[in-house]
């Protein structure tokens, strides 16, 4: 990891961050990780729909990635049921 000079900072950078909001800014761990979960999935949202939208605009028939993610998770839900 330190080899990566460019993750190296971003890491160093949104933890220093996120000990300062705890620190001086009055947020609680839950609170900014519950931002954080929400922003990654905003963005990952926000990935698949613009990959589709550009695989619909260049004609190309992929499959549907939010369908592959239910699959798996309904997959991942039944196996645990099963188990329990």
């Amino acid at each position: 990891m330190w080899e990566k000079v460019l993750h190296t900072s971003l890491v160093v950078w949104i933890v220093n961050v996120f000990v300062f909001l705890i620190a001086y800014g009055d947020y609680s761990v839950v609170t900014l990780l519950s931002y954080l979960l929400s922003i990654f999935v905003l963005l990952c949202g926000g990935a698949v729909l613009f990959t589709a939208a550009r695989n619909h605009f260049r004609h190309q028939n992929n499959p549907n990635p939010i369908a592959y993610v239910v699959a798996v998770v309904c997959v991942c839900v039944c196996v645990w049921w099963v188990l329990l």
